[in-house]
């Protein structure tokens, strides 16, 4: 299936399409969730194309060694040795088949060879075929062996034994069957005619199973989030992103179709090089120069890599101006000096890790950054969790500390500087505002605008266009966005405007194309945010929406159940241990959310008239665990 797997049976793994050697090593694969088993990425080839690689490796290796011990090398050294090098820390955040492809061609020459190598066999007698299949048996098997280590025993013998079988079966049956056709091999144009035939079934095999979940051309969801980060932004914003995936597409919207230039893009991944940071130093398109506070020598190199928390009182409890601890004090060389590492170099510390952002509220309520209906604070009071800063995160700081309100500050994601309960929502992206407990709040007036006249949808409302792991999980990011904006209307009394958010939701990223169940990673985490969706329409008074989505969330946390519990013995904390619990206890509270909103509601009674939210709900709006 196309989740990221971390290690447990029922991600990310490979099947042979046959249930007696996938069961033993993964579980009962007919309890296998309907959400992953009719996904369009649970493809199965039967091991074809890995008979026909080994029987190309065999024929090679028997017919020409020195040719073979070259495809050989070049499948070790594009494979196995790049593993070996790279020596890549587990779980990485996504497949890195990017890195080894090279070992991927090298075995589709031997698939290739796989033509030729019937071809020549077939024309001999029964020897060279008991030769093929016992070489190939032995190769399978081991290979088999190899692949299954991280598993358990029984399922790896299983597997290998299987496969092996299926190997020697597949070749028996076409030598025989290309004899059969070619008069014993007398009719070379019989033989070769056939072989490519048959041989053309792994091909065709994968074309059938991958060409669904493979398919772009209807897909637009990089493009559409782009869009919906950047117009969810005040003018002359300053956006940080993380990392690629929410980067990329919207340099793309903005330097190839021309949305909102007046944005500042700042990627946080890159801002630990002082080449990325002096580049804020100038105007980009729309957008005015940032002001960082050091100095191009300052951050030279190496230079304020990482400032240390060094507390020169175990008692003091009080909170410092940002700008000047930034600036004076981990900024200066001369503060710096004072310390010295265990090698003899400078170190950069800051005393405290409790700081203040000052707040005119006069200029913050003219310029935009709060509401009418805010209650604005007197500073920013916060504490960095952290013994260290590395240099993306100061300068995040800096510019925090070097902005004073004058621009407004997104985020794509709460950022983890202490910060976040000052981050409310504003459409797609996260705004730093100078409002207490503003996190799991939403700017209601704007963001309602922006979800109704801006907001795109990836391409979900047309038919058939399918999802991957990663592109759900942003598209649940955007149905999530309308839950947050939903259950900020209910609080306000606005229920009508909830039920036609969510509805607009449901109608735009259609449940066949990103299903309201799915089994994903991170504790359930697909399942949970539908979850919330489905209580918000409840609570809106949608009860024929939030019902519908309960119980196909809950039918597929039954059938996640079921498949855990055909392997899993005892307690613990495995993976999958950890996801049984979760799916066991949002069944619980779909359960007490149906019986409270659904059995406990009269058709046409509004019996949620100033219901106050449940906690949980309130603080749903948070993406991230």
């Amino acid at each position: 299936n196309d989740v990221q797997g971390l290690g447990e049976r029922r991600n990310g793994n490979w099947i042979t399409g046959v249930s007696f050697a996938d069961n033993a090593r993964l579980g009962n694969q007919g309890l296998m969730p309907d959400s992953l088993k009719n996904n369009k990425s649970h493809n199965k080839y039967y091991l074809l194309p890995f008979i026909l690689g080994i029987v190309g490796l065999v024929f090679q290796f028997t017919k020409r060694s020195k040719d073979g011990l070259i495809v050989g090398l070049l499948f070790f050294f594009t494979g196995l040795a790049i593993v070996l090098y790279l020596n890549q820390a587990g779980p990485q955040p996504r497949e890195r088949d990017y890195a080894y492809v090279g070992s991927f061609y090298a075995f589709a020459i031997w698939i290739g060879l796989a033509v030729i190598g019937f071809i020549e066999f077939v024309k001999n007698d029964s020897q060279a075929l008991f030769r093929m299949i016992g070489s190939g048996a032995i190769v399978t098997l081991f290979v088999m062996l190899i692949s299954c280590l991280s598993g358990s025993f029984t399922g790896a013998i299983s597997t290998a034994f299987v496969s092996t079988a299926l190997f020697a079966g597949f070749v028996a049956a076409t030598y025989y069957l290309l004899r059969a056709v070619s008069g014993n091999g007398k009719n070379e144009k019989a033989v070769a005619v056939g072989a490519a035939v048959i041989c053309m079934i792994a091909p065709l095999l994968m074309a059938s199973q991958n060409w669904d979940d493979h398919d772009r051309s209807k897909k637009t969801i990089a493009p559409d989030l782009a869009t919906n980060y950047l117009e969810s932004c005040a003018p002359g914003a300053i956006l940080f992103t993380v990392g690629d995936n929410d980067t990329y597409p919207l340099w793309y919207a903005q330097e190839v179709k021309g949305i909102r230039p007046d944005i500042r893009v700042i990627n946080t991944s890159l801002l630990g090089t002082d080449w990325y940071i002096n580049q804020l130093r100038y105007k980009i398109n729309e957008s005015d120069p940032i002001d960082v506070i050091w100095s191009e020598e300052q951050i030279a190199g190496e230079k304020r890599n990482v400032a240390y928390h060094i507390p020169l009182s175990k008692t003091d409890t009080g909170y410092y101006d940002l700008y000047t601890m930034m600036k004076d004090q981990v900024g200066s060389d001369a503060e710096s000096k004072m310390y010295r590492s265990q090698g003899g170099d400078m170190l950069n510390y800051f005393f405290s890790n409790r700081f203040t952002v000052s707040v005119d509220e006069n200029f913050v309520r003219q310029n935009g950054t709060v509401t009418a209906k805010d209650s604005v604070v007197k500073e920013l009071r916060f504490q960095v969790g952290k013994t260290y800063l590395f240099k993306n995160d100061a300068a995040i700081l800096n510019i925090i500390a070097a902005n004073k309100w004058k621009r407004p500050i997104y985020f794509t994601q709460p950022y983890s500087l202490g910060f976040d309960e000052y981050l409310r929502q504003d459409g797609m992206s996260y705004r730093l505002v100078p409002v207490a407990n503003a996190r799991g709040t939403a700017n209601v007036d704007w963001m309602l605008d922006k979800v109704l006249n801006k907001f795109k949808y990836g391409g979900a409302n047309k038919e058939g266009v399918y999802y991957d792991e990663e592109n759900r999980r942003h598209m649940v990011a955007i149905r999530n966005a309308h839950t947050m904006l939903a259950m900020n209307l209910i609080a306000a009394g606005r229920k009508e405007e909830a039920r036609k958010v969510l509805q607009r939701a449901d109608q735009m990223i259609k449940d066949k194309n990103v299903p309201y169940a799915f089994a994903s990673r991170y504790g359930n985490d697909h399942n949970e945010k539908s979850f919330y969706f489905a209580m918000t329409a409840l609570q809106a008074g949608d009860i024929e929406l939030g019902k519908r989505v309960m119980e196909s969330v809950k039918k597929d946390l039954q059938q996640q159940m079921a498949f855990y519990e055909s392997y899993i013995t005892g307690e613990g904390t495995t993976p999958s241990e950890y996801e049984y619990q979760v799916a066991k206890q949002l069944i619980q509270a779909i359960d007490a959310a149906v019986k409270e909103y659904v059995q406990g509601v009269k058709p046409g009674a509004d019996t949620l008239q100033n219901k106050e939210l449940p906690q949980t709900i309130k603080n749903a709006g948070d993406t991230q665990k």
